[in-house]
């Protein structure tokens, strides 16, 4: 009864720090995911900006912070670590890469929808180093739905 008594005190808080070990979500390193795919849509977002009109009518700049919001807001439904803009659901089973492709491809096609193909072109870059197709189909589908731009 004794030696009972006295692993109690030992035990439960051992047990105490392997339960929070296990409920601790995981949080994302940058080093988890390619940057280069937002670094190519923004890249092509003032590509097509300087074409169409020089930046003059200030539409690409606009254009890139609409973007850049989209993403911000659909990487946060994966891993939601600050305030939302507008997109407040949860999708935390979905690729990043491929939801934040799909954000800015949404907001990209709205802006300028004469360069679709070209935009669709390099979504599609990112969609094909996905091997889950559910994947691709629900991200493009919580995109479209529910509007993340």
């Amino acid at each position: 009864m004794k030696t009972k008594t006295l692993l109690i005190p030992i035990l439960l808080p051992l047990f105490f720090l392997n339960f929070h070990s296990c409920t601790e979500p995981k949080i994302p390193s940058p080093d988890d995911y390619d940057s280069q795919i937002l670094i190519s849509w923004n890249e092509l977002i003032f590509k097509t900006a300087i074409a169409e009109d020089g930046l003059m009518t200030l539409k690409g700049v606009r254009t890139a912070a609409m973007m850049n919001s989209a993403v911000h807001d659909a990487l946060n439904s994966v891993f939601p670590l600050y305030e939302r803009y507008a997109f407040k659901e949860n999708t935390h089973w979905l690729n990043p890469e491929v939801i934040a492709s799909q954000a800015a491809y949404q907001v990209a096609r709205a802006q300028y929808p004469d360069q679709g193909p070209v935009f669709k072109e390099e979504l599609d870059k990112v969609l094909s180093r996905v091997k889950d197709d559910q994947e691709k189909i629900d991200a493009i589908y919580i995109a479209g739905a529910r509007r993340l731009c």
